[in-house]
């Protein structure tokens, strides 16, 4: 027994206490445990993180609340309770509690902006429409290439860059929900079938995807991925444009698209 506590001796674990308890007791105490929301695995949180079993044990062990079953509790458990609901989890040596872990990753996350993203109902209905008659008229005179709505107002976002500009991303500490789904460089290049990291890099700046970090690893949300917009904006142009226009940068983009197209 001593052998195994100096294994264990984690500051996140939640030891089941069975000295004076009968056996069922200390079963009880187990599905007491996975009732209050121990039912997270390590192959799930590797699985969300899109990091190995290796890394979860490393690094998310020692941070996020967790129980053991020891051999000896699983066989009492499956003695007792083998048709219990969580029959399943009695076989998981480590079991995180669920919401500790959402805990943990919007306390210890960062959002890395580097674009601010624009929707059609971010503009007024009048505006747009006065937008798209103006595009036909103009689109009707050339020979060119067409313009879409999508296409002039991010021409639109563009001509409020500088001469020089350089984009300088912004960190926001800690995150206001916990992601329901993350995808890694390697998850994204084979959605993007791309092959190089130059590729990719390119593919997330036309898409305006933001990162997110915990620790070393970088992620992105399935909501940066997967999200339709109508033109994305630089995020240090943008707190420009903010700033300049005394936050009615809404106000102003309408203005100069209208303007442009005269």
């Amino acid at each position: 027994m001593e052998k195994e506590k100096i294994k264990y001796d984690e500051p996140n674990l939640i030891l089941v206490n069975g000295i004076g308890k009968n056996k069922e007791e200390i079963c009880k105490a187990y599905i007491e445990l996975f009732q209050s929301g121990y039912t997270l695995t390590a192959e799930k949180i590797a699985d969300y993180l899109r990091c190995s079993y290796q890394h979860v044990i490393e690094t998310i062990v020692p941070k996020v609340k967790h129980i053991r079953i020891t051999e000896m509790a699983k066989m009492l458990l499956l003695k007792h309770f083998e048709g219990e609901e969580y029959a399943s989890l009695f076989y998981k040596r480590i079991l995180f509690h669920e919401n500790d872990f959402k805990r943990y990753i919007m306390k210890n996350a960062e959002n890395i902006i580097s674009y601010k993203k624009f929707f059609e109902r971010d503009f007024e209905p009048v505006v747009i429409e006065q937008i798209k008659a103006k595009l036909l008229v103009s689109n009707a005179k050339t020979t060119g290439k067409h313009l879409t709505l999508e296409s002039y107002m991010q021409r639109v976002l563009n001509s409020f860059l500088w001469r020089n500009f350089k984009n300088e991303p912004i960190i926001i500490k800690t995150l206001e929900d916990s992601p329901t789904t993350l995808y890694s460089q390697r998850d994204l290049m084979e959605i993007f079938r791309v092959n190089f990291k130059a590729e990719f890099y390119r593919k997330l700046e036309s898409l305006g995807i933001n990162k997110m970090k915990l620790g070393n690893m970088v992620r992105y949300r399935k909501e940066e991925v997967e999200e339709e917009f109508l033109a994305k904006m630089y995020i240090t142009a943008f707190q420009r444009l903010y700033k300049l226009s005394d936050g009615r940068y809404i106000e102003a983009i309408q203005e100069r698209a209208l303007e442009l197209l005269g």
